[in-house]
């Protein structure tokens, strides 16, 4: 592989990247007009938190890039704020 290609092959996984980047955020732009509840994490420490989401949150949700999440429940969405938002 020359130099040419790998930097074909870095711009081709670059630009897949932001698309799936994009198509998230859309996603959750979706979910929010639609009445879900976004919560954004900045640096949180997750220790445990599969644990903590299944035994806490009842409702559907979703994790997006950048510490975004999105929940159906805005009950769900506050006690997971309570819990790992600081």
């Amino acid at each position: 592989m020359n130099q040419e290609d790998i930097e074909i092959a870095l711009a081709d996984a670059l630009q897949e990247e932001i698309e799936k980047e994009i198509l998230l955020d859309l996603r959750c732009k979706e979910l929010v007009s639609q009445g879900w509840t976004l919560v954004t994490l900045d640096n949180a420490i997750t220790d445990n938190m599969g644990s903590w989401m299944q035994e806490n949150i009842h409702g559907d949700w979703r994790a997006f890039y950048s510490g975004r999440w999105v929940f159906k429940n805005e009950e769900d969405a506050v006690l997971f704020t309570m819990r790992w938002v600081e």
